[in-house]
C-alpha cells in the first residue's frame, strides 16, 4: 500500500489515512500544500546538505535537509532503538548484580546468621554428648573451658621476600570434663596455658585429617595417655569471625542501593531521547530530538559500517553495551591508529587496534572492538579523511606533545587549515601531501 508524507512533520502515513498520526493535520485535502512546501524548501535549501561551517567558536547549529523536514521517530528510529538497547542492557546488568548480591547472601546465610545472632551458648554436657553438632545452623558458639593447655603448635607464615616469620595462630587444648577440645586461637589471645574458667567464642567444626595428623598424632606419641581424650571436632576461636560479616553486609547494602537506584533511574527514563546522556554534549547542534532526527535521517542513506561503528556523512556512531558514542565528524581535529601488543610471560599473544579521535572540545573518543584489525582501522581513518581532508591524521610524539601543551593552538591551526581548504579547493592536494608526510 502506498503512503502519504505529512507536510508538517514528515511522518509517513497510510494512503487511506485522512489525519497524520503524529501532528493530527489533514492529509488528502492538503496535497497541493505539500507540493508547494516541497518546492519552497528546495529553493531555500539548495546546496545546504551539510551543517554550516565551523569557524572555531561554539555556536548553535541547525540542520537543514533539501527535501523534507526531519522528525525524530522515538519508536522505530535508529537512535531510539539503540538507546533502548543500551538502557535495557544497563537494567539487566543492575538486576544481575543485585541478584548476585542476594544470591551470595543466601549461599552464606548460615555464616551471616551466626555472625549476627551468635554466639549461641552451649553447655559442657551438650558439647560432650554431641548435641551441639545436631543443629549445624548454630555453629558459632560460646562455652566455659575449665582449663587451658598449650599444645606448643603454632602456624607460622614465612615471607618469601624478606624471610621473616609471623605467627598467625596457635593451638591450645581446652578441658571440658574428662575430654579435651582442640582450639585455634590468636597468638596474642588471653586464652593461654594455665588459664581457668575461660569463656570461649568460636566456630565449632569437624576436625580435619590434616590437623589430626600434624597436631594430635605427635602429641599422642609424647603422651600416649591422652589418646582418645580429644573430641572429634575443634573450635576456631580467632577474633575476626563476625567482623567480616558486618563489613560484607554494609558493602552489600551500599551496592544494592546504588544499583537499584541506577535501575530505577534508567527505567524511569527508558526510551526518553530528551534525557539521553549520549546527546546532551551535542546541544550545539540542536535539541536531543533534533540530533536524533539527524542521525535517523543519515542512517537510512548510504553509510559505512564496521562492526558496531557507523560512519555517516556527518556523524560517527559507536554503539557500546551501555552507552552510545556520538562524534560530529567536522569537529574532529586529530585522528590516528593506536596498536597495543599483548603478551603472557613475554610470549606474544596478539594485538588490538583502535582509532583515537580528538575534537574541538579537547575531548578524546576511542573507537575499538574485537572486530577491528589493522586494515579496518586504516579504512576507518581513510573514510574520515575523505570527509574532512584538513584533519591531522597519524601519530607521532611531537603531535602528542603539542596537543598536551597547547590544545587550543592545535585546534586553531586545524581550523585555519579547514578555512584555507574551503577557500581554495586546490588545497586538497596540499593537505594530502601533508598527511602522507
Amino acid at each position: 500500500m502506498k503512503s502519504i508524507r505529512c507536510p508538517q512533520c514528515g511522518l509517513q502515513n497510510w494512503e487511506t489515512s485522512e489525519w497524520c498520526k503524529r501532528c493530527k493535520i489533514t492529509l488528502k485535502s492538503n496535497e497541493h500544500l505539500h507540493s508547494a512546501s516541497t518546492e519552497t524548501d528546495n529553493e531555500q535549501n539548495t546546496g545546504n546538505n551539510l551543517p554550516p561551517d565551523y569557524n572555531g567558536e561554539n555556536r548553535s547549529r541547525t540542520y537543514q535537509h533539501p527535501k523534507r523536514k526531519l522528525y525524530c521517530d522515538e519508536v522505530n528510529g535508529f537512535f531510539a532503538n539503540s538507546l533502548r538497547s543500551c538502557q535495557r542492557n544497563a537494567m539487566i546488568a543492575c538486576g544481575l548484580i543485585v541478584a548476585a548480591l542476594f544470591g551470595g547472601l543466601a549461599l552464606n546465610s548460615v555464616y551471616f546468621y551466626n555472625a549476627v545472632f551468635g554466639p549461641f551458648t552451649i553447655s559442657r554436657d551438650e558439647l560432650l554428648s554431641g548435641k551441639s553438632r545436631s543443629d549445624t545452623s548454630k555453629n558459632y558458639v560460646k562455652f566455659a573451658a575449665e582449663d587451658v593447655f598449650d599444645t606448643g603448635v603454632e602456624y607460622v607464615e614465612t615471607s618469601k621476600k624478606y624471610g621473616t616469620e609471623t605467627v598467625l595462630y596457635k593451638y591450645v587444648a581446652l578441658q571440658a570434663g574428662e575430654k579435651f577440645l582442640l582450639a585455634k586461637v590468636d597468638p596474642v589471645s588471653n586464652i593461654i596455658d594455665g588459664a581457668t574458667n575461660v569463656q570461649i567464642n568460636g566456630v565449632l567444626a569437624e576436625m580435619s585429617s590434616g590437623e589430626t595428623e600434624k597436631i594430635l598424632t605427635p602429641l599422642y606419641v609424647k603422651q600416649p595417655e591422652l589418646r582418645n581424650s580429644f573430641l572429634p571436632y575443634m573450635i576456631d576461636a580467632r577474633s575476626d569471625y563476625s567482623k567480616w560479616a558486618y563489613i560484607w553486609i554494609a558493602v552489600g547494602l551500599v551496592l544494592t542501593t546504588i544499583f537499584a537506584g541506577i535501575f530505577m533511574s534508567v527505567r524511569n527514563r527508558f526510551g526518553d531521547i530528551e534525557q539521553s546522556s549520549s546527546l546532551k554534549p551535542l546541544s550545539n547542534y540542536g535539541s536531543p530530538k533534533e540530533v536524533a532526527a539527524m542521525i535517523d535521517s543519515e542512517i537510512t542513506g548510504n553509510h559505512e559500517k564496521v562492526g558496531s561503528i557507523y560512519i555517516l556523512p556527518t556523524w560517527i556512531i559507536k554503539k557500546r553495551i551501555f552507552t552510545i558514542d556520538i562524534q560530529h565528524i567536522e569537529d574532529i581535529v586529530w585522528v590516528y591508529r593506536k596498536t597495543t601488543k599483548h603478551s603472557v610471560n613475554l610470549i606474544p599473544t596478539g594485538k588490538t587496534h583502535e582509532v583515537v579521535l580528538h575534537d574541538t572540545q579537547g575531548k578524546q573518543t576511542t573507537l575499538n572492538g574485537s572486530f577491528l584489525n589493522e586494515k579496518k582501522t586504516n579504512n576507518l581513518i581513510e573514510s574520515i579523511y575523505k570527509r574532512i581532508p584538513w584533519v591531522v591524521a597519524g601519530y607521532d610524539d611531537d603531535l602528542l606533545k603539542t596537543w598536551n601543551s597547547d590544545t587550543n593552538g592545535f585546534i586553531k591551526a586545524v581550523a585555519e587549515r579547514r578555512n584555507s581548504y574551503r577557500n581554495n579547493p586546490d588545497s586538497r592536494q596540499t593537505a594530502s601531501a601533508e598527511q602522507r608526510q
